[in-house]
């Protein structure tokens, strides 16, 4: 008797099985990150050549940073197939603790446990809501 196995050639979304897949998380994260080095730089060449500064623009840089985490994780629970509101989260987490465990080394700014906990949760409802669009596309 045969097993039934997922289809070859499916382009990395080999998680048919309604399961967790790290591998779409991964590429949800990889996409995020894209996307929001892509939004910094457009960002910091509309500050260098306006009369904006870096303080107005920094809420309008973490709402941008949110929406491609949610793209990210939309992007990551499309690919797993399944469990979209587990993957998006799962992108959100990761984003933002690889962003904390980036920071020392690309800012002097400080920590605080509250904006970590802010942090946290901010990228897992973006993270979530994203994988909740994303896994129905």
């Amino acid at each position: 008797m045969s097993s039934l196995r997922a289809p070859t050639g499916d382009g990395g979304r080999a998680n048919l099985s309604g399961g967790f897949h790290w591998g779409s998380v991964l590429a949800g994260l990889v996409a995020s990150f894209a996307l929001s080095l892509v939004i910094a730089g457009i960002v910091a060449l509309i500050v260098y050549t306006t009369a904006i500064t870096e303080q107005s623009a920094s809420g309008f840089l973490l709402a941008l940073g949110l929406l491609s985490v949610a793209l990210g994780a939309g992007y990551g629970a499309h690919r797993a197939h399944s469990l979209g509101w587990a993957h998006g989260l799962a992108v959100g987490v990761c984003y933002v603790l690889t962003s904390l465990a980036l920071q020392p080394l690309l800012f002097s700014a400080g920590w605080s446990a509250g904006g970590t906990i802010m942090r946290l949760l901010w990228g897992a409802a973006a993270g979530t809501l994203g994988g909740i669009i994303g896994v129905n596309l």
